[in-house]
This record gives C-alpha cells, sequence and structure tokens, in this order.
C-alpha cells in the first residue's frame, strides 16, 4: 500500500512512497529505501521467492540444498538452513 509524503500546503512536493524503513541504528530515522541490511534480507526473499514460484516448499528447498542440487546463492542456501534445526527438524518461531 503507497502512502504520500510532503510538507508543503499545495502538495506541490510530495511523493509516493511504497514503504517505510527505519533504520536498526536509530529507531528515530527512517528512510523510504531499505537499508543496507534490509535490502539484503530483500534480496534473499525475492530471489527465494523467484526460484520457488510455487513449484516447491521450504521442506522441498531444504531438500534439494542437502542433496546439492540447489541453485540458489548460498546466502539464500543458509538463510533456508536457518530455519532447521542440526536434526532436520522445522524451527517454529
Amino acid at each position: 500500500m503507497a502512502f504520500y509524503t510532503g510538507k508543503s500546503r499545495d502538495l506541490s512536493d510530495m511523493k509516493e512512497v511504497h514503504g517505510a524503513y527505519i533504520n536498526p541504528d536509530n529507531e528515530n530515522a527512517w528512510s523510504y529505501h531499505p537499508y543496507p541490511e534490509q535490502q539484503k534480507q530483500i534480496n534473499i526473499q525475492e530471489e527465494y521467492s523467484e526460484y520457488v514460484n510455487g513449484r516447491f516448499c521450504l521442506d522441498d528447498v531444504y531438500n534439494q540444498i542437502l542433496d546439492k542440487t540447489c541453485p540458489l546463492s548460498v546466502r539464500v542456501r543458509e538463510h533456508v538452513l536457518s530455519h532447521y534445526d542440526e536434526n532436520g527438524k522445522f524451527i517454529n518461531d
């Protein structure tokens, strides 16, 4: 959902913003562009979603990683693995 920002009464400086990101180092500061760590997480999610695209579930991707047939980047594979414990059980938190 978009929202709009600006300060002028005539709305001449109004801009459409599609999201707001809070600065992880200062929660009083925000930007409509993601901060670097947030952008990394967005990129991981986008790569994962593009690959899965209704064809696989998280368990399928986990098994592909174990079978060494998963084409995803290392950082996305590490993200998937972070959802499982050392016994291969899904961590539900």
